[in-house]
């Protein structure tokens, strides 16, 4: 009786500990995942709204309709940039943070001012990423007059290049991951069980 009290009391504290490992590198992967998904997200979103392309958006900066002719010159980068309609969009605002153009119209009505996008009418980049929001995103100032002093004496014209994600690819990834925990834990759980 005293040696079946006792193996169960080992079988127990073995499964706890199993649980609790297998837990904390759960937990570990998951904030991985996100680490990886914001990083990736500023890198790729930096790498390619570059010096060079901020210029050419800046030049287009000339007439009324001018973010017409900055998603135009946006769309050959969609690609690298990640651009889709499901999980990340583009939007061409004003300085009140205000939808010019974009690649969805529908969305761009539910936008609310972030603090990045905040930092981009406080006319700097706003590129920082908060754990446990539903989004990320990314906020460039622009103005005709950055890369240009000498503007002719045209009138000074300003936009925010915005890009905002779901995070549904990066919510997908960990609930795949969370499942295959979840079949560890459980399937440990019956050995430890069994083998009572």
């Amino acid at each position: 009786m005293l040696y079946k009290s006792l193996h169960f009391k080992l079988v127990l504290i073995l499964v706890l500990f199993i649980i609790g490992i297998i837990s904390l590198i759960g937990m570990i992967m998951l904030n991985g995942v996100f680490d990886f998904y914001t990083e990736n997200f500023n890198t790729v979103i930096s790498q390619t709204l570059n010096d060079d392309l901020l210029k050419d958006l800046c030049r287009v900066m000339t007439g009324d309709n001018f973010y017409y002719s900055q998603r135009n010159t946006l769309r050959a980068y969609y690609g690298n940039l990640g651009i889709n309609a499901h999980y990340r969009n583009l939007y061409i605002l004003d300085m009140s943070g205000n939808y010019l153009t974009g690649t969805n119209e529908e969305l761009a009505q539910e936008l609310i001012k972030t603090p990045n996008m905040i930092a981009a009418m406080d006319r700097r980049t706003g590129n920082k990423q908060s754990s446990g929001l539903d989004y990320m995103d990314y906020a460039v100032y622009l103005s005709s007059d950055m890369y240009n002093n000498n503007i002719n004496n045209t009138e000074k014209r300003e936009c925010i290049i915005y890009i905002k994600d779901t995070q549904e690819e990066m919510r997908i990834f960990s609930w795949k991951i969370f499942a295959i925990i979840i079949q560890i834990l459980f399937t440990r759980s019956n050995n430890g069980s069994t083998a009572r």
